[in-house]
């Protein structure tokens, strides 16, 4: 039995779990593989995600340059630094325009600084998600090609809790 649970993605499995919904391959979320007989998910290509990034680290040294008066090199350097998390305190922004007479802009320029960086974590962590996603199914693909794993009779989760549950009495 499977019971919605509004629009987050999730359902209530008969056992009372919550469960994600996959995509089924009915709704376009799917490809069919090289092979023909079963669909695949589809996966977003690496160089995007690097490419996503890159670009997002490019603009940001563009602002930063414009802003703190640094090289483009040092500005996306700071920009790569500062999203990827390791953060070495070598380049701050704020230090040039805090020179500046004008508080307000400078409090501006910070808070859109932050903004920048939030918004950039959470690009970038979805980027490398998505890079891990289409890099294990490269190897699932990989390693079926070579025979050594096999094709899942059942891949659908919601036929495997049905197996499940029916498997259990209920």
């Amino acid at each position: 039995m499977r019971c919605d649970i509004g629009s987050l993605g999730y359902y209530r499995s008969a056992s009372g779990t919550i469960r994600p919904v996959t995509a089924s391959p009915s709704r376009g979320n799917a490809v069919k593989s090289s092979s023909g007989d079963k669909p695949r998910p589809r996966t977003i290509p690496i160089t995007w995600c690097l490419l996503v990034i890159a670009v997002y680290v490019f603009c940001g040294g563009l602002v930063f340059s414009q802003w703190e008066r640094w090289s483009l090199l040092d500005a996306c350097y700071f920009s790569y630094i500062s999203l990827s998390t390791i953060g070495f305190g070598d380049l701050v922004p704020g230090r040039t325009v805090a020179g500046q007479d004008d508080a307000q802009l400078v409090e501006s320029q910070q808070i859109i600084c932050t903004v920048y960086l939030l918004v950039g974590s959470a690009l970038v962590a979805m980027c490398f998600n998505l890079m891990q996603e289409e890099t294990i199914e490269n190897l699932k693909s990989f390693w079926r090609n070579l025979g050594c794993l096999r094709r899942s009779e059942v891949e659908d989760p919601d036929v495997e809790m049905r197996d499940h549950v029916q498997g259990d009495g209920g």
